[in-house]
């Protein structure tokens, strides 16, 4: 994947988020290459990601 505004390639994934005994999935973006980036966090409610999040 590619962010065309910067032309910056993108690697994705999913990974696992220890929280005591479990383990809670999460989709990991960042960019490939070295420099320092903003980052964004969204956590989902128990209901999941929908209009208000």
């Amino acid at each position: 994947m590619t962010n065309t505004a910067t032309n910056t390639a993108i690697s994705t994934t999913r990974v696992k988020i220890p929280n005591g005994d479990l383990h809670i999935d999460a989709y990991l973006a960042e960019p490939e290459g070295e420099g320092t980036f903003p980052a964004v966090i969204v956590v989902q409610e128990i209901f999941g990601v929908n209009i208000h999040i």
